[in-house]
């Protein structure tokens, strides 16, 4: 009975933490901006107190989890 509990426990952890990052990649997300340069998509963001950095939007989401501006 005991161990079922904390399979319980162990999984609602997860599922909160994994609800924890989904918030997290929305709010990167909406700073990332986008430019157009040659008639292509140029994905940027530049946080406050942070440099300016381009990239594809998955790498500018990571970047910005990783580095705590979200």
């Amino acid at each position: 009975m005991d161990m079922d509990r904390q399979l319980e426990i162990n999984a609602a952890r997860h599922h909160a933490a994994d609800m924890r990052y989904l918030d997290k990649l929305d709010l990167a997300y909406t700073m990332i901006g986008e430019l157009c340069r040659e008639g292509k998509p140029i994905f940027y963001v530049w946080p406050i107190g942070g440099r300016y950095r381009e990239g594809t939007q998955g790498e500018l989401a990571d970047f910005l989890i990783r580095n705590r501006y979200v």
